[in-house]
């Protein structure tokens, strides 16, 4: 009757293994009870969150790479500066070349960031409340557990001491009979 009891308390299917002990009564508590499983799952939420905070105070690099093929090269003569005359090359200014390599890199590093260190202690706040919160249910909980257990071992008590009362009323009934009628019933 405790397995049985503790088992719909518990949310879990009833097992007939026999004799349920306290111990396996709160360990199946802390395992399959839904409050506590939300509870956990808000905790580590809130845990993700520290993560977030301090990436806010850590420096950021991102790199950007471009290769772009051109379908003509635009080039731009320059002036005559005398070597054309002396039989020696042009200079030409490229404006957009056929093959084109372009590149950004990007450094980013906080200096003062006063609310990112309010927000930082906020998010260590909540997890400090989460913690707080998933202790208090299953302090809740498994108090819960503790009193159903004893209730019903309490109530298997009563049933076995009422079973008891009415063998031993009837053999009295019988005794009685015995010395009523002086023959054995």
């Amino acid at each position: 009757m405790v397995a049985v009891l503790l088992a719909t308390l518990l949310g879990v299917e009833a097992r007939a293994t026999g004799e349920l002990t306290l111990d396996q009564a709160l360990a199946m508590a802390r395992k399959a009870n839904r409050t506590l499983v939300a509870e956990r799952a808000h905790l580590a939420q809130a845990q993700t969150h520290i993560d977030l905070a301090w990436a806010v105070l850590f420096p950021t690099v991102a790199a950007q790479g471009r290769y772009t093929r051109n379908n003509i090269e635009f080039k731009f003569p320059l002036g005559n500066d005398g070597a054309a005359a002396a039989g020696g090359p042009t200079r030409f200014l490229t404006i957009q070349p056929k093959n084109q390599l372009d590149g950004v890199i990007n450094f980013t590093a906080p200096l003062v960031a006063p609310s990112a260190y309010a927000a930082l202690g906020a998010v260590k706040t909540s997890i400090g409340a989460a913690q707080a919160e998933y202790e208090t249910s299953q302090a809740n909980v498994l108090f819960s557990v503790a009193q159903a257990f004893y209730a019903a071992a309490i109530s298997d008590e009563v049933l076995a001491a009422r079973l008891s009362s009415i063998e031993v009323a009837a053999a009295t009934l019988r005794n009685a009979e015995f010395g009523f009628f002086g023959v054995a019933v």
